[in-house]
């Protein structure tokens, strides 16, 4: 018998995306897995299997911050003026 493992069927950075604003919000602490799941639009398997914990999650959540925080501030501090920075980051 073979088994054939389903494709995810969300945008895992979206999903990401969703859990940091949720956190940004409410903290890591007062954060609770339904607040994630409703955000993510995941269902509790989907959270489980492909991140792990809440921690695992937030981790995720932290990583794609600096990541994309970093990319805007690189738009930035190359664009040709401060004018086509600004249209660029948005």
């Amino acid at each position: 018998m073979v088994f054939i493992a389903r494709e995810k069927e969300f945008d895992s950075e979206k999903a990401i995306h969703q859990a940091m604003l949720v956190f940004w919000e409410k903290g890591y602490n007062v954060t609770n897995v339904p607040d994630l799941l409703q955000a993510m639009k995941l269902s509790r398997s989907s959270l489980y299997n492909t991140f792990g914990d809440k921690r695992t999650l937030y981790i995720c959540a932290l990583e794609y911050y600096k990541k994309n925080r970093f990319y805007k501030l690189d738009i930035l501090n190359h664009a040709s003026s401060a004018r086509e920075g600004i249209r660029q980051y948005f």
